[in-house]
């Protein structure tokens, strides 16, 4: 599994009508299930999904062969058996095959693709986005003249051969000025993969659950971000391209894509995020992007029916020139539904109105080539920006969006959120880290428009390297629940500059006293070795635990919640390697015997390593009547000395409690 930006709370709630030890029971175990299924939508193993057998259990992605290319692998575990024992896994579908074509299959015809834009359109006097094709016909004036322009700026009225490369067609290729490609799906280094499947159901009534279950059997999609400028879609089934989609605001760019000369930028929407939300009255399923870490912005599309074209249109899109609070962030930027005052826009039926939570971003990403070196340091601030804003209208303070300050004096960007909510579903705070070190709680409860919008930010804890430096917490935390408060686990590097010095990874508990710094944290002992690094927690805090990376310049790639209260973070490090840590969420303990995690991996075969739970043996019954399963877990990469071979090591062994458990025996503690 992969990451999870949040799960809900499993604290018991009163409730008049039903006795709360049956109501916390049922909702905290919905809860955890509901976080687990999810987490899936990211890279990683894929269940909770209707008719589950039929689907691969991971989706991930690989290096292709030059660093404009990337393949993207779907890996089926096939059962454990007597015969077989703990069989290798199997590629399902590999995308770029599919699209690029092999020696026994040819590839996807260009006039075949669905691939999508946005125009500006005027009519009644408004202005709105229209979904269309990317195709000259299409596109606006302004639009086509990026396509009919040369590399020296000349005008060649070459926008058909242009989009034509777009859409994969490789006659050109090689000729003069035109860049050969290893194969037609881009790289997806840095990107992580979002299943979107049905709608959740839990917590789900009236219209959305006539809505749900309307959906229950719609075609579940893999949504990932290249650096081709496409945000693709492809079929969990069988890896076939059901669209793309071209934000707006990288026409430009996509206009200079076929050239040798262009210039390589980052995936499109490295971090997609999807829920289910009312528009209108109207329940939808609509997935937040960032235009990509070099470029500041947000779209939103609709999502709801993969199989109608108007339903994966875009429902709005946003810059820095249209809002200059928004800048660079590579999300994901999540959606919620708050309730809010007559004054704070239209309300849905039930009080409350949707909006997608974002950081507000660097003003450019240090070292890229829109950093500019004059801007004035920014103060971290929540965006809370309206999903029924109407393209083409200004965003408006108050009206459309919404900005939550840290206090005064502060400095940095904000990256992106984790949402707590309580066992109803409902938000209840905004957990999000800024460049300077500092991990911040925002209050969400009670209805917009809040009296006290700039006293909503409290500091969580003050992230520093064991030599006092600031470390950026800008990559989305995750949160852990329990009755003692929220455990977010945050992770950051210091600045590139000093790159001799590794990132930490922070567990802070969040029980609403006080701000936490290192030293108020359990540190755990990290010792380096050939094979991967000793983890020996350090005598437990009330605060939490730290754990700092042992490998010169290695810094924090990913963290995610793997179930069963596990945790992995990889990281990449200055020797040119990737490593995997696998850790007990609530105090950083490895689950191998001997306390072993870190190995390392190249992460240019596997963005990360399989990992699956297999029983380890029957189920076990204790003298007091309390059932568990032993699991083993497995972590697989592919041998590259072997085609199609694979290798595994046991990464972990844990006992599961199995039958009914009530709220109060829900530990936090691993077992």
């Amino acid at each position: 599994m992969w990451p999870a930006s949040a799960s809900c709370a499993h604290r018991p709630v009163r409730s008049s009508q039903v006795p709360r030890s049956s109501r916390s029971s049922r909702m905290c175990r919905a809860s955890l299930m509901l976080a687990l299924l999810l987490s899936l939508g990211t890279l990683g193993t894929v269940s909770g999904l209707s008719g589950a057998g039929q689907y691969p259990q991971h989706v991930v992605p690989a290096a292709g062969d030059d660093p404009w290319h990337g393949r993207l692998h779907a890996i089926t575990f096939a059962p454990v058996s007597a015969e077989t024992g703990h069989p290798a896994p199997a590629d399902a579908w590999e995308a770029d095959a599919l699209l690029s074509g092999t020696a026994s299959q040819p590839p996807r015809l260009p006039s075949s693709r669905q691939l999508w834009t946005a125009r500006e359109t005027t009519a009644a006097g408004s202005t709105g986005l229209a979904h269309i094709p990317l195709r000259s016909d299409a596109l606006s004036p302004h639009q086509l003249q990026y396509f009919a322009t040369a590399p020296d700026g000349t005008a060649d009225g070459m926008q058909d051969v242009r989009l034509a490369y777009v859409r994969g067609d490789r006659r050109l290729e090689g000729s003069t000025g035109w860049r050969e490609r290893s194969g037609l799906l881009g790289s997806m280094r840095g990107a992580t993969p979002r299943v979107v499947g049905a709608p959740q159901m839990l917590f789900a009534s009236g219209s959305q659950l006539a809505f749900a279950r309307a959906h229950q059997l719609r075609t579940p999609l893999v949504f990932v971000g290249a650096n081709d400028g496409l945000l693709h879609a492809f079929e969990l089934a069988t890896g076939q391209e059901r669209f793309a989609y071209a934000p707006a605001a990288l026409l430009p760019w996509l206009a200079t894509f076929p050239h040798t000369d262009a210039i390589r930028r980052p995936p499109v929407c490295p971090r997609p995020a999807a829920a289910d939300a009312e528009l209108a009255g109207q329940w939808r399923t609509v997935l937040t992007c960032s235009t990509g870490a070099d470029t500041a912005g947000l779209f939103v599309l609709d999502v709801t029916d993969p199989d109608v074209a108007r339903d994966h249109g875009l429902l709005w899109e946003v810059d820095a020139n249209a809002l200059p609070a928004l800048g660079h962030t590579p999300g994901p930027a999540a959606i919620v539904g708050l309730p809010v005052r007559p004054q704070a826009g239209p309300a849905n039926i039930d009080g409350r109105r949707w909006f997608v939570v974002s950081g507000n971003g660097t003003a450019a990403p240090a070292g890229s080539r829109a950093a500019d070196p004059d801007a004035a340091p920014r103060q971290p601030s929540l965006l809370l920006l309206a999903l029924d804003h109407r393209h083409g209208q200004p965003w408006q303070a108050g009206r459309d969006y919404w900005q939550l300050p840290t206090p005064p004096g502060t400095r940095g960007a904000l990256g992106a959120p984790a949402i707590a909510t309580d066992v109803l579903g409902q938000p209840v705070a905004a957990y999000a880290g800024d460049s300077t070190g500092t991990l911040w709680r925002f209050d969400l409860r009670g209805p917009l428009p809040w009296d006290d919008m700039d006293r909503r930010a409290t500091a969580l804890l003050q992230g520093r390297t064991h030599s006092g430096k600031p470390l950026d917490l800008t990559a989305p935390p995750l949160l852990l629940h329990g009755t003692g408060g929220t455990l977010v686990l945050a992770s950051g590097a210091p600045s590139a500059e000093t790159n001799a010095e590794g990132g930490t990874l922070f567990a802070a508990l969040d029980d609403g006293s006080r701000a936490l710094t290192r030293d108020m944290l359990s540190m755990a002992s990290v010792t380096a070795t050939a094979s991967g690094s000793t983890v020996v927690p350090g005598a437990a805090q009330a605060g939490g635990w730290l754990l700092d990376l042992p490998h010169a310049g290695e810094r924090p790639a990913t963290l995610e919640a793997i179930g069963h209260g596990l945790v992995r973070l990889i990281t990449e490090a200055a020797d040119g390697m990737s490593r995997q840590y696998l850790l007990h969420g609530t105090n950083g303990s490895p689950p191998s015997a001997g306390g072993m995690t870190g190995a390392a991996f190249d992460a240019r075969v596997l963005a990360a390593p399989l990992l699956n739970f297999m029983p380890d043996g029957p189920a076990r019954t204790s003298m007091q009547g309390a059932a568990s399963l032993p699991l083993q877990l497995q972590s697989w990469m592919p041998d590259v000395t072997a085609a199609g071979g694979w290798n595994s090591v046991v990464a972990g062994a844990l006992s599961i409690r199995t039958g009914r458990l009530a709220w109060r025996e829900l530990p936090m503690e691993p077992p």
